[in-house]
């Protein structure tokens, strides 16, 4: 079993990350949080003498599949179904992002 947080490293953890947690969410957080580390423990245990380190996860079949053209979702239910949707012009407003 890992060893849980403190309160204090978790009120740490928190103020870096912006995050305000109520006492339940602290609870929740630092079992999680525990969890995890416990997990990373676990791992250090692991032999991995003559594994090759890897630059990238992932690089595989997939990345290098045909590009080919691929049916698109159907624009009417999505526009309907979107918050500020324009079924008219079939276009959706996003907030702005950038100033």
């Amino acid at each position: 079993m890992p060893a849980r947080l403190t309160p204090e490293a978790l009120q740490h953890l928190a103020a870096l990350a912006s995050l305000e947690l109520d006492p339940h969410e602290e609870d929740d957080f630092a079992r999680q949080l525990g969890d995890i580390l416990g997990y990373v423990d676990a791992l250090r245990l692991v032999d991995a003498t003559g594994v090759a380190p890897m630059s990238h996860a992932g690089l595989g079949a997939g990345r290098e599949r045909d590009d080919t053209v691929q049916p698109s979702l159907p624009r009417d239910p999505i526009v309907a179904a979107a918050p500020d949707g324009d079924e008219a012009t079939g276009l959706l407003r996003v907030p702005r992002v950038i100033g």
